[in-house]
């Protein structure tokens, strides 16, 4: 069991407990009824898009990788364009990861938090052919 923070009421740390337990319930519920029933086809999509990017990699390099990623996408020396609003994002060898999503088909999604690598969401499979071809801007990443 679980012990109690110093100064807690006793009955406050139960009602957190029960809340806990409510909410864990409540997630598992969410996740069997929404995605349950597909979650099979996601993982095989995920492993699919893994295999078709890391055979591109190997066989052309991530420059290529990189440009063809996302519709409107470039690569220009060291800087990789990406349609959206224009930025530019440092990634000073803090790394740079790429998750591909089939939930998702607008533009790439960016996570930038200090001393944590750039994330990059971007639509795959299915989305990745519905969605907007290129938005007004450019993002940039530097290497």
């Amino acid at each position: 069991m679980r012990a109690r923070p110093a100064g807690l009421d006793p009955g406050v740390a139960a009602r957190r407990g029960r809340a806990r337990r409510l909410l864990s319930r409540a997630q598992r519920a969410a996740f069997d009824a929404l995605l349950g029933p597909v979650w099979g086809q996601v993982q095989d999509l995920h492993h699919a898009e893994f295999v078709r990017r890391a055979v591109q990699l190997a066989e052309t390099g991530a420059g290529p990788l990189l440009a063809g990623l996302l519709p409107g996408a470039r690569l220009d020396g060291g800087t990789w364009e990406l349609p959206g609003r224009a930025r530019e994002i440092g990634l000073g060898g803090r790394g740079l990861l790429l998750l591909p999503t089939f939930h998702w088909s607008g533009g790439p999604l960016l996570s930038d938090l200090p001393d944590r690598p750039v994330v990059v969401t971007y639509p795959a499979g299915p989305a990745s052919r519905s969605g907007p071809r290129a938005a007004r801007g450019r993002r940039h990443w530097r290497g």
